[in-house]
């Protein structure tokens, strides 16, 4: 699935904000969950937390893949603390959007 790990690269994002890939996982049904260290995401508004999404979908998860995932689903998430996949952690600020792979793509599902 993935063509080479991307781990603890910066990623440049419309807020200007710095982000950090923190991990990725893989669900069973093959959903990858790519979270990212994002310390400022608090002081974001939700549509530039929306656009950063969209653009580290598009120029950062995209390019790590081999190309092989038409149709299958990706979930971004922005945090700004580190924090332990399935732990509740109150004082952590999180953000997560669902997306499909389309056509080289990244479509944001809207629920």
């Amino acid at each position: 699935m993935l063509a080479a790990p991307a781990w603890a690269q910066d990623s440049l994002v419309p807020s200007g904000q710095p982000v950090e890939l923190f991990d990725v996982l893989v669900d069973e049904d093959g959903t990858t969950r790519w979270r990212f260290l994002a310390p400022e995401v608090r002081s974001l508004d939700s549509d530039a937390v929306l656009d950063d999404m969209q653009a580290l979908c598009e120029t950062f998860v995209l390019p790590s893949l081999d190309g092989e995932e038409e149709g299958e689903r990706i979930i971004v998430s922005l945090m700004d603390i580190p924090v332990e996949f399935g732990k509740i952690t109150p004082e952590a600020r999180q953000h997560f959007e669902v997306y499909t792979l389309e056509n080289g793509t990244c479509i944001w599902e809207m629920f």
